[in-house]
């Protein structure tokens, strides 16, 4: 990976790099928690702790290139709107 100035190879655990495999195939998709904790540690049952950790992680390695922007979303619900059929 090349980032501004010199390049410099790196060494990710493999948590992160699946991680990061996942987000470079969803680039500019979202993703959510439950995807990346799957993709990271398959059948094991983890906390939203460890995935934080893994993302934290893996952006201090990247450094300032190439971003990870991670987003709170709240689960909740929208009605939309009744539509009735106009005749014109």
């Amino acid at each position: 990976m090349k980032a501004r100035g010199a390049w410099r190879p790196f060494i990710l655990p493999d948590r992160q790099l699946d991680i990061l495999r996942l987000l470079v195939s969803k680039a500019g998709q979202v993703v959510s928690k439950d995807a990346l904790i799957d993709a990271a540690w398959k059948d094991v049952a983890v906390g939203d702790n460890r995935l934080e950790q893994a993302i934290s992680a893996l952006r201090r390695t990247l450094g300032a290139a190439p971003r990870l922007r991670t987003m709170k979303v709240s689960r909740c619900c929208r009605k939309e709107p009744d539509v009735k059929s106009v005749k014109a």
